[in-house]
């Protein structure tokens, strides 16, 4: 019996044995290199040089002018860009809820923006948003509406742009949300009615405590991408106009690559790691308050 066990054992090691490696491998062993890397100078080329906290002062004593112009744009897509696109989300999900016809067909069209690369979608907004032979600007002089509306190229309305190409590509989101959405008992709804609520009464206290764990997941997946925001820095606007859309991502990748400072680059890594962890355990605190699961 004792050698069956030890059998089993071995067996059961074995076959997690190639997950454990590449975890170990590929997730530990880099990120514990990036954290040696981020106490020292170091080009990615030539042997790196410890120099103690002096990546991480530089961030904060002023000395790098677009770690300040990062931390702004990205606090500025997030905060606002979050809560817009969950809001859009949520609102299309329950607009195709309540469809009576057409809802697979509306729904394919919905999400087929979310399965179009992102450097495609990109390219995409960033030709529809030109302001001399873009179609949004031409549409609306067709129209009569005469608009010198600059998008992507001006400091004003960057950030604005960037959160309109997210919420055109909600549909991951919003598919979570309406499967939420269908999951809602129906009997809670006619319980509302015979106790006289209406449908804002139903949303507060219906709608949203049943389907809170669905927008806690949206919640902590769209901050997370919010801050990790890169490609439409990269491939649009180049942290322009004014370092307006120099996203956080999109600065580490520069002070890497561009300007060979990976020893900053990991320092600024791990400082956002730091900041997410913070973040996310306090909305993981807080998710008692407000998330209702159905078996509390």
């Amino acid at each position: 019996m004792k050698w069956k066990k030890r059998r089993g054992e071995l067996a059961g090691w074995l076959f997690t044995a190639p997950a454990t490696l590449g975890f170990l491998v590929f997730t530990i062993i880099p990120m514990l290199v990036s954290l040696y890397y981020s106490f020292c100078e170091f080009d990615g080329i030539k042997e790196p040089v410890f120099t103690g906290l002096e990546n991480y002062t530089r961030l904060f004593d002023g000395t790098d002018p677009f770690f300040g112009s990062s931390v702004k744009a990205t606090a500025l897509y997030t905060v606002f860009g979050v809560p817009v696109f969950l809001t859009f989300s949520l609102f299309t999900a329950m607009l195709l809820e309540k469809a009576r016809r057409g809802k697979s067909f509306f729904r394919t069209v919905l999400f087929i923006p979310a399965v179009i690369p992102a450097i495609a979608a990109c390219l995409i907004w960033k030709w529809m948003c030109d302001p001399s032979l873009g179609i949004i600007n031409n549409t609306l002089k067709w129209f009569g509406i005469y608009t010198d509306m600059r998008w992507f190229y001006s400091t004003k309305t960057v950030i604005l742009t960037f959160i309109l190409m997210w919420m055109w590509g909600c549909g991951t989101t919003m598919i979570v949300l309406l499967a939420g959405l269908q999951d809602v008992p129906r009997s809670l709804y006619d319980a509302m009615d015979v106790d006289g609520g209406g449908g804002v009464q139903k949303f507060i206290h219906v709608t949203l405590p049943m389907i809170s764990p669905s927008i806690l997941f949206c919640v902590i997946v769209s901050f997370v991408n919010a801050v990790q925001c890169f490609v439409p820095a990269y491939s649009v606007t180049n942290g322009g106009p004014g370092n307006h859309s120099l996203f956080y991502i999109f600065y580490m990748y520069r002070e890497a690559f561009s300007f060979g400072n990976m020893g900053g680059a990991c320092a600024i890594a791990w400082l956002l790691f730091l900041v997410l962890l913070i973040i996310t355990q306090l909305m993981s605190k807080t998710m008692n308050r407000w998330v209702y699961y159905g078996g509390d």
